[in-house]
């Protein structure tokens, strides 16, 4: 392999002998040390293939002899490149960078670690690290089968190792050993379950085996997190049950709220007027007018204060009552579709700010407007990332 890449970074000649002295002309540049390849025989003919410098050398030679030479084919990077002598320094880095990077090929640059509760990736590459599955290895000094074995040697608590290679990528993939703990009559144990309908978006299982991964979509009441999982012999022959009485974790999903709003763009509304003050002394519960203001007819809001008369701390059978009488004034109010659009987004805003109160991150929206006759409906779905996780014990009988 490495000659034929020679051959194309330097480039090599096919050329065509003829004439009587062709075989004296090949056993003269044979004694003067050139080389030959891929040799054909034919009637009167002699075609070999040789490298670019020694075809000089063979011209050389042939001045003493007289035979007839002519090049049928040239190839490799000097030919290739003849046309672009001026950008020859660009042509040859992207060259030599494709021969680094076949070079490269040949060894190992990603090692990852998968299937473990026991044992942390990192651990399991400094591991791996010490019986030679480093990252610049070559692929063909690890033996997935030798390499097994001595780390299951190393790791205790393992039932099953297997080193898997694609390229230049080792993947490590281990199987802990299962513990038997008996399950008591009566014992709890806790699942974390969705709260409400949801798309992953990342799991941290602090307790347990997680049941789901960054992408999936969970419906209210599915387990995101178990306490309790099938276990396995060795030979993959299901065992039995084990569990955590502790199954604890923070599972963020993408969840979305649908919102409905509605304007009418021509209405009757009302505007605050003018405010009138109406007093009262109460005395044990009855009430005796201290004003007498005139209040026309109208539409009002009443807003009723009441101040207690306290003496030396000690408070008194006697309050003071503010009755405060503010007129509704009603006003025909017409809105453009563009003011009552905008009244709609703030009234979404504020739910959204409402959610975020709450813990929940906005995402996005999707919204869309439809008017019906003299109203605006706003329809929106908003996506939030929050906790969809709750806690929820099982119980064995």
């Amino acid at each position: 392999m490495i000659s034929e890449i020679a051959r194309l970074v330097f480039g090599y000649l096919k050329a065509e002998i003829k004439g009587e002295n062709r075989k004296r002309l090949i056993n003269a540049a044979v004694k003067s040390g050139l080389r030959f390849w891929d040799y054909q025989f034919g009637e009167n003919i002699i075609i070999i293939s040789l490298h670019q410098n020694d075809f000089k050398k063979l011209q050389e030679i042939n001045k003493k002899i007289n035979a007839e030479i002519k090049v049928i084919k040239e190839a490799g990077l000097p030919f290739l490149l003849r046309p672009y002598k001026k950008r020859l320094g660009l042509i040859l880095g992207a060259v030599f960078g494709l021969i680094i990077c076949i070079l490269m090929s040949n060894r190992v640059w990603v090692i990852t670690s998968s299937g473990s509760l026991i044992y942390k990736e990192e651990e399991v590459l400094k591991i791996a690290k010490e019986i030679g599955i480093d990252i610049g290895a070559l692929r063909s000094d690890v033996d997935p089968h030798d390499a097994a074995i001595k780390l299951m040697r190393r790791m205790e608590g393992v039932d099953f190792i297997s080193v898997n290679t694609n390229g230049v990528w080792i993947d490590i993939v281990i199987k802990d050993s299962t513990p038997k703990p008996e399950i008591l009559e009566g014992k709890a144990v806790r699942n974390v379950v969705a709260k409400k309908d949801a798309v992953i978006y990342s799991v941290e299982a602090l307790d347990g085996m997680a049941k789901v991964k960054k992408g999936e979509g969970v419906k209210k009441g599915d387990i995101l997190i178990t306490g309790l999982w099938d276990t396995y012999d060795k030979w993959g022959v299901k065992t039995g049950k084990s569990f955590s009485a502790a199954a604890r974790g923070k599972i963020i999903g993408e969840v979305w709220e649908d919102y409905t709003f509605t304007l009418k763009l021509k209405d009757t509304v009302y505007i605050n007027g003018a405010s009138i003050d109406k007093y009262y002394m109460s005395f044990f519960g009855i009430n005796f007018p201290v004003t007498f203001p005139m209040i026309k007819n109208g539409e009002y809001v009443k807003e009723v204060t009441e101040n207690p008369l306290y003496l030396l701390g000690v408070k008194m059978p006697i309050i003071l009552i503010k009755e405060t009488y503010t007129e509704k004034i009603s006003t025909e109010r017409e809105l453009t579709l563009v003011e009552a659009e905008k009244q709609l987004n703030v009234m979404l805003s504020n739910e959204i700010k409402e959610k975020e109160k709450n813990g929940s991150m906005f995402l996005r929206k999707e919204i869309t407007l439809e008017q019906k006759n003299n109203t605006l409906i706003l329809k929106a779905r908003c996506y939030f990332l929050e906790d969809i996780g709750e806690e929820v014990e099982v119980l064995f009988e």
